[in-house]
């Protein structure tokens, strides 16, 4: 329907609501409004203007479609904004290298991908990046990143300290190459086999650091067990006090990453890194992402797995976030006009914000990104897939009729990872319906939490 009128019209604690995307505003109306409304989704506004001039709310309703409140589709072209200048941004602009310096881990946590074939999200042949693969990942970095202020660079597994040699070697010839710009070294590690001689190298070239701990000893050690079964608790946080104690003047630069499932309690994670002064600001919670193992969530599971798909990944849909409130208050304030041409926030420019480089040479968007033929955005042999890449960059596309009909398209901030169908290996816009689904139903209670602090004005015809 082209005259489909872009408006959600909602109930909350008795009281009747409209929310427009093209303004940006939620207004408290009353019943007649509101059915007025659910009668124009239904029927479209021409149809509207022609069969229901006999209804006592038909001028509200028409004075809100000619005020601008309640439009049409306004997006004709769902297009990324870096679309045509996508070889220009990515020939010269790269900001983060992430390499892949081996596949192999010491670890067999119960939760990671990277060991359940059922899965099969990435390559497990096991393998380390060589020497060669790695020079050249950096060189090809450095002659793309000409025009970005910072060089950032990652060591990414399986476990990365099973190659530390190659990340010497990589740290060392970067900083003999570089001498005009910041370099950031980066590694996420389950810090298992940190050793003091690595402790202290890590310091010198000011790594920040992103441990792999769950939490207390029972968490760890549920979760987190050696391949050979062992529990990992003990090990681990004896080497990372022996990391504290090389950064007792940089604490910053340490990060934990605690994976957490839809149902646990943060706060007895918390509690247990606050006993060891470590603060709140150093800890980044992960949700597991539970499709495909040994652990089930109910109604969430269930609906993906009829459906074929998996998305228990991401967010908790149940509670809504300080800061995820802090950043929709910040764009419910922000009441610019949207364009004809539009694509939701969430997709990154492919190969300029994240190159990650697999120990093969292959390039992907993130270290996130499952390995598919068709997520590869190209190799150090044949440089960026621009094809390939500006596809992902627009993800949009694979909705596009829904994005331009859809209410909740300023706040929208889909991934590709969000669009991932595991079974079939490729992208898949039943996927990101399902995902969108459960993102518009999580946004508008952040609507009702901005109703609740008392911030939604009346509409001009709200009988009093």
């Amino acid at each position: 329907m082209m005259d489909n009128p872009i408006v959600k019209p909602f109930i909350y604690k008795g009281c009747f609501y409209m929310y427009t995307p093209f303004s940006n505003n939620v207004v408290q109306i009353n019943c007649e409004q509101f059915k007025e409304i659910v009668e124009l989704k239904r029927v479209g506004i021409e149809q509207y203007r022609l069969k229901n001039s006999n209804s006592p709310h038909y001028s509200d309703i028409c004075n809100l479609i000619d005020s601008g409140l309640i439009t049409g589709p306004f997006i004709r072209e769902v297009k990324h904004q870096a679309t045509d200048n996508f070889t220009t941004i990515v020939n010269r602009r790269m900001q983060r290298l992430i390499l892949q310096v081996t596949q192999r881990c010491n670890f067999a946590c119960r939760y990671c991908h990277k060991r359940h074939t059922e899965s099969a999200r990435f390559d497990n042949e096991q393998s380390d990046m060589s020497l060669e693969v790695a020079k050249q990942s950096v060189d090809f970095f450095l002659t793309h990143s000409q025009d970005s202020e910072f060089i950032n660079i990652y060591f990414y597994g399986g476990e990365p300290l099973l190659n530390f040699d190659l990340i010497k070697w990589v740290v060392e010839y970067i900083t003999f190459r570089i001498h005009t710009k910041e370099i950031n070294f980066h590694i996420t590690t389950n810090a298992s086999l940190l050793t003091d001689a690595i402790a202290v190298f890590l310091a010198k070239y000011k790594f920040k650091v992103s441990i792999s701990l769950d939490g207390d000893r029972e968490r760890q050690n549920w979760a987190r067990k050696f391949a050979n079964g062992k529990p990992t608790f003990d090990v681990v946080w004896e080497r990372v006090e022996t990391l504290l104690l090389n950064y007792k003047d940089s604490m910053d630069n340490i990060k934990f990453l605690p994976v957490i499932f839809i149902d646990e309690d943060r706060n007895r994670v918390l509690d247990f890194f606050s006993s060891h002064n470590i603060l709140a600001n150093q800890i980044i919670f992960l949700d597991a992402n539970t499709s495909g193992i040994d652990y089930s969530h109910g109604v969430v599971q269930t609906e993906t797995s009829r459906a074929g798909v998996v998305s228990t990944k991401f967010v908790d849909y149940d509670k809504v976030g300080e800061e995820e409130y802090r950043i929709f208050l910040t764009e419910y304030r922000n009441k610019h006009a949207i364009g004809g041409t539009w694509h939701h926030s969430g997709a990154c420019i492919p190969g300029c914000f994240k190159l990650f480089v697999d120990t093969k040479g292959n390039f992907f968007p993130c270290e996130n990104s499952p390995q598919y033929v068709n997520m590869c955005i190209g190799n150090l042999t044949d440089g960026i897939n621009v094809r390939n890449a500006v596809s992902l960059l627009n993800i949009g596309r694979l909705t596009d009729k829904e994005c331009k009909n859809c209410w909740a398209v300023r706040f929208c901030n889909m991934c590709m990872l969000y669009c991932v169908d595991e079974e079939k290996k490729c992208l898949s816009g039943k996927v990101k319906e399902l995902n969108c689904g459960a993102f518009k139903r999580h946004l508008l209670k952040m609507f009702k939490k901005y109703i609740d602090e008392g911030n939604c004005s009346r509409g001009d015809n709200d009988d009093k």
